[in-house]
C-alpha cells in the first residue's frame, strides 16, 4: 500500500494546503512542490519508498516553525528593532516629522487621537508624549504663519515685476 495511502483525511488535507501537484515535463514523473520555498518531492502515488509522509512532515514543520516565529514578532516589533541604533529625536524634530507627515499623507487631526496610532508612536518614540489633534492643529497653525511671513519677506525682497495667475 503507498505511504500516502495511510494518512487520514485531516492529515492529507493539511499536507495538500502546503503543496501543489505538478508534472516534471523532463522527466514526466509527478511531483509535489513546496508553496512555500518551490522544493519538489515525488508525488505520493508514485513514490515507492515508503517516507514521503515523514519527509513531508518534517518540511511542513519547518514553515510552521518559521510562520510561527514571523506571528510572534510583529511588524512594529520589527519596525522597532530595525531602528534601535537611531538617535533620539529632540522634541522641536519629532513635532516636524508628525506635522510633515501629516499634511503629506492628508491625515485629518483625528488621526491624532486614534489609540492605535497613539499606542504606536508611544512603542516608536518612548521619549516623547504622543500630541493630539489640538496640538498638531496648533503646530499647523504656527507653521501657516511662519510659511505666510517667510513669503512677504521674500516677496519684499524681490526687486522685478512679478505677475500672478489665478486659476479660478
Amino acid at each position: 500500500m503507498p505511504s500516502w495511502a495511510c494518512l487520514s483525511g485531516e492529515e492529507l488535507k493539511r499536507s495538500w494546503t502546503f503543496f501543489d501537484e505538478a508534472i516534471d515535463l523532463k522527466t514526466n514523473e509527478a511531483k509535489a512542490i513546496c508553496k512555500h520555498c518551490s522544493k519538489s518531492y515525488a508525488h505520493p502515488r508514485t513514490n515507492t519508498n515508503g517516507n514521503w509522509t515523514s519527509s513531508l512532515s518534517k518540511h511542513i514543520k519547518t514553515h510552521e516553525e518559521k510562520e510561527l516565529q514571523k506571528s510572534k514578532e510583529g511588524s512594529m516589533d520589527k519596525f522597532l528593532k530595525s531602528n534601535k541604533n537611531m538617535r533620539v529625536l529632540a522634541k522641536v524634530d519629532f513635532d516636524a516629522i508628525l506635522l510633515e507627515t501629516a499634511v503629506t499623507c492628508n491625515w485629518s487631526f483625528y488621526q491624532f487621537d486614534v489609540p492605535q496610532f497613539k499606542y504606536f508612536l508611544s512603542r516608536a518614540f518612548p521619549e516623547h508624549r504622543s500630541p493630539g489633534r489640538k496640538y498638531v492643529k496648533s503646530l499647523l497653525a504656527k507653521a501657516a504663519t511662519k510659511a505666510r511671513e517667510e513669503i512677504k519677506e521674500r516677496l519684499a525682497a524681490e526687486t522685478s515685476k512679478i505677475s500672478l495667475a489665478l486659476d479660478c
